[in-house]
Formats: structure tokens, sequence, C-alpha cells
């Protein structure tokens, strides 16, 4: 098998963050290591797995996504970052 490319998931509802889990690990290649609800402790967890990728909704109770993106990127973390919403 190939490497895995690993992702993590920040999205405050529960059935958009399964159905986001489930679509990418059809793929045998992509392996969904964290998903969160918020990004109370996402900085600390991205940092200490760094994933490949990181799918974070912009609409977010505490921090919107794209202040946690500017703030991840402050740290020097080049994650690549891909933003979701259920929002029109």
């Amino acid at each position: 098998m190939e490497r895995l490319i690993t992702a993590i998931l920040i999205e405050d509802d529960s059935q958009a963050r399964s159905m986001l889990q489930k679509f990418l690990e059809i793929d045998e290649e992509v392996l969904v290591v964290a998903s969160l609800e918020n990004t109370l402790n996402a900085e600390d967890i991205v940092l200490k797995i760094n994933p490949d990728v990181v799918f974070l909704d912009i609409h977010l109770p505490y921090e919107s996504g794209i202040k946690f993106a500017t703030r991840l990127r402050e740290t020097g973390n080049k994650t690549l970052l891909v933003f979701t919403t259920a929002f029109q």
C-alpha cells in the first residue's frame, strides 16, 4: 500500500463531520487521524500530528475557521487547509 494521506477534520456539526469522514475514508489512502468539533485544542493537535491536510469549517463556535487558519500559519505550519461550510 502506498503512503497514507493523513487528515484532521474540524467541523462543529457532528452529522457533517461524520459524512465527511466516511467520504474521505472511501479512499484507502486517506486516514482521518483526528475529528474535532472546534478549534479549542486544534492548534496543539495539528502541530503534534502534522497531518497532510486539515478540513476546516469556516463557521465554528469560539473562533472562525479563517481566524484559526491565520493563527496556524503564524506558527509556520504549512499543512494544506481545505475550507468547508454548510452555509450558502
